[in-house]
């Protein structure tokens, strides 16, 4: 049982790590870009929002540091309540963004955003239904790594 405990938060540290690694990447280029969209969250935080994400990741999910499967509903109502800011974020948002960086990088944001919300959407139903500890952390690390890039990606004009 140690063993299996170990290979819980070893998979859990990983993925944070990995978090790190996606929300630095979400600013990366100095500008908005379609690989970089510069996410509201990272912009608030600017530098220390790599990091802030990994912690706020690991603090959200201490059950999977112990091999929990089941998807807390707090989880259920933090995904819900953040996809539908987003999509009111990227509707209100397309104007200013076809605008100051471009039809392309809006098209981009916004698909690639729609697309993790409709996957987080399946990886939920997945985890809810199997509750295994794989599925409820795949579900988790693709909502924070959506946060911590196209959730709220930048439209508008730069300060």
């Amino acid at each position: 049982m140690e063993s299996d405990r170990v290979k819980y938060v070893i998979a859990v540290v990983v993925l944070g790590v990995m978090l790190t690694l996606v929300s630095w990447q979400s600013m990366s280029a100095g500008i908005p870009r379609p690989w970089a969209p510069f996410p509201l969250i990272s912009y608030l935080f600017l530098f220390g929002a790599p990091i802030f994400v990994t912690i706020i990741f690991w603090v959200w999910n201490l059950q999977l540091f112990k091999g929990i499967g089941h998807i807390p509903i707090r989880s259920i109502a933090l995904y819900l309540s953040f996809a539908a800011l987003s999509i009111w974020h990227n509707l209100v948002g397309i104007p200013y963004g076809v605008k100051y960086q471009g039809r392309e990088y809006t098209m981009i944001v916004t698909i690639v955003n729609f697309m993790m919300i409709v996957s987080i959407a399946i990886l939920l139903i997945i985890g809810y239904r199997r509750k295994t500890f794989l599925s409820s952390l795949l579900f988790h690390w693709l909502l924070f790594a959506w946060f911590a890039s196209y959730s709220f990606p930048y439209l508008g004009e730069l300060i």
